[in-house]
C-alpha cells in the first residue's frame, strides 16, 4: 500500500518553446496512459478527503498552472479521453490581457474567460495563481493582501464562485507569505518533490514534471524526489 498522494505540476504540452517544463506531446501521453493504468487519479479536492486513507494504488494529482490556452487545446482532450480529473491554476491578469505571460520567453495565448467557465463546467477544479505572477516574498503586507484578494475577487466574478485553492508562483513561499494566503483560501499548493501525507493544506508539495525526468514511475511512488527537493531548497533561499 502507497501512503498519501503525488500532486504532479505540469505547465505546457507540445506548444513548441524551449521551456524545460513543456513537454513533448509522446512523453506526456505516455505519462498519462501510466497514471491511467497504474494509479488511482483524483482531483485535489477528493484528495484532501482521502489523504489519511492507504490506498493499493499510488493516489495522483493532475495539476497544470498557468492556464495557457495549450491547456484547452492540446491537454484537455487527452483528459477528457482517459477520463481524468485535474486542477488549473490560472494567474488572472494573463488572461484578463493586463499582464504578461508566466513562462518568459513565451508568446503563447491565454485561456479565455470563457473557456475557463466551459471547462469548470466540464469538470476542472480551477484555482487561482495571483494576478500578476509575481513572487509573493517581494511584496510588501499591504500588496501581498492585494494581490491574494484581487485573483481571487476576479475568478469569484468570472466563474460565479469562490476558488478554494491557490497555487504558489515560483513555488516560493515565506511564513508570512503562507500566513496572507490562508486569510484568502482553502489550501495551496507549493513545489518540493515530496508526497503529500497530510498536515499542512498551505504548503502542499508537488512534483514539477520536467521534460528531462528521467523515471516518471518511480517518482510517482517516492516519499522524496531528490531531484526537486534539492531544487527547491535552492529556489526557497533565493531572493
Amino acid at each position: 500500500e502507497t501512503a498519501g498522494v503525488a500532486v504532479l505540476g505540469y505547465h505546457l504540452v507540445a506548444a513548441g518553446t524551449e521551456s524545460p517544463v513543456d513537454l513533448p506531446l509522446a512523453q506526456f501521453v505516455e505519462q498519462l496512459d501510466y497514471v491511467s493504468q497504474n494509479c488511482e487519479v483524483l482531483g485535489l479536492e477528493q484528495a484532501l478527503r482521502v489523504v489519511a486513507q492507504p490506498s493499493p494504488r499510488p493516489r495522483v494529482v493532475l495539476t497544470f498552472d498557468d492556464a495557457y490556452q495549450n491547456f484547452l487545446t492540446v491537454v484537455w482532450p487527452l483528459l477528457v479521453e482517459r477520463k481524468l480529473p485535474s486542477v488549473l491554476y490560472v494567474p488572472a491578469g494573463f488572461v484578463s490581457g493586463s499582464h504578461g505571460p508566466p513562462i518568459r520567453g513565451t508568446h503563447l495565448p491565454a485561456c479565455t474567460w470563457a473557456e475557463l467557465r466551459e471547462l469548470r463546467r466540464a469538470g476542472v477544479e480551477l484555482g487561482s495563481h495571483g494576478v500578476r505572477h509575481l513572487n509573493l516574498r517581494n511584496l510588501d503586507d499591504e500588496t501581498l493582501e492585494q494581490e491574494l484578494a484581487d485573483s481571487r475577487e476576479r475568478l469569484r466574478q468570472e466563474l460565479g464562485e469562490t476558488v478554494p485553492s491557490f497555487c504558489y508562483i515560483q513555488g516560493k513561499h515565506s511564513p508570512r507569505v503562507v500566513a496572507a494566503v490562508r486569510r484568502h483560501y482553502q489550501n495551496a499548493v507549493a513545489g518540493g518533490g515530496q508526497r503529500f501525507r497530510g498536515g499542512d493544506r498551505f504548503r502542499i508539495p508537488r512534483f514539477p514534471v520536467r521534460r528531462d525526468d528521467s523515471d516518471f514511475a518511480r517518482m510517482l511512488t517516492s516519499r522524496v524526489w531528490l531531484t526537486e527537493a534539492i531544487a527547491n531548497r535552492v529556489r526557497q533561499l533565493r531572493p
